[in-house]
């Protein structure tokens, strides 16, 4: 999703360079996309790690592996859930 405004924004830029004055050029200094990019992934692979940790710690707290499993399931349900119901609302 993040990428979507990024393509629209150095679109509009590459319109720009014909419309410029003789001898002007338009270019992008700072560009941070590809740190975007980066910090997205990274935060898949930590929630990634983060389950498997409340799952590992459901189950040693709980002993009990069907009881842990409701936790486990219940939990990201619930959070994807609100996702799904707040990308909903925005358009």
């Amino acid at each position: 999703m993040p990428k979507k405004p990024l393509k629209a924004s150095k679109q509009n830029w590459k319109h720009l360079n014909p419309v410029c004055q003789k001898g002007l050029k338009s270019f992008t200094v700072y560009d941070r996309s590809g740190l975007i990019d980066r910090a997205v992934e990274n935060l898949w692979t930590k929630l990634l790690e983060e389950f498997l940790v409340v799952a590992l710690v459901c189950v040693v707290f709980l002993f009990h592996v069907r009881s842990s499993l409701v936790a486990i399931i219940s939990l990201p349900v619930g959070i994807l859930t609100a996702f799904i119901v707040y990308a909903l609302a925005r358009h």
